[in-house]
């Protein structure tokens, strides 16, 4: 069953809004590409393939990058918060996006000492 052009138009515009948000969510923590792939998980081809629409962000993939974000799925694929921040309508914290990015960091820090641990055998 193929899309109705309304169907295609919305998936076009979620799918735009989601890389939109990234790049200016990655941007506004001061990340680059490679720090932020490697904070996600995701391999810098992935992006490009996401990118070049070569490929479509997985529903888990999309729910991690909100999460990461502190951001709901739907704000991350409905809305422009870059505009609605411009124009002070947005309702995202950036210091909830740090607080996030916080979190991940001391997690991957907590993983890496965990593994490491283990050639001590300390548990």
């Amino acid at each position: 069953m193929s899309k109705t052009k309304h169907e295609t138009y919305e998936s076009q515009t979620m799918f735009y809004n989601f890389l939109r948000n990234f790049e200016y969510l990655r941007k506004n923590l001061s990340l680059s590409r490679q720090e932020i792939f490697q904070q996600l998980g995701f391999s810098f081809s992935t992006w490009t393939n996401w990118n070049n629409q070569q490929s479509l962000p997985a529903a888990d993939k999309v729910l991690y990058v909100a999460q990461f974000f502190g951001i709901s799925v739907e704000t991350i694929l409905l809305r422009d918060i870059e505009k609605e921040k411009l124009e002070g309508k947005e309702n995202y914290s950036d210091d909830k996006a740090r607080m996030n990015y916080a979190y991940f960091s001391i997690m991957e820090l907590l993983e890496r000492i965990k593994y490491n641990m283990q050639f001590f055998n300390v548990t």
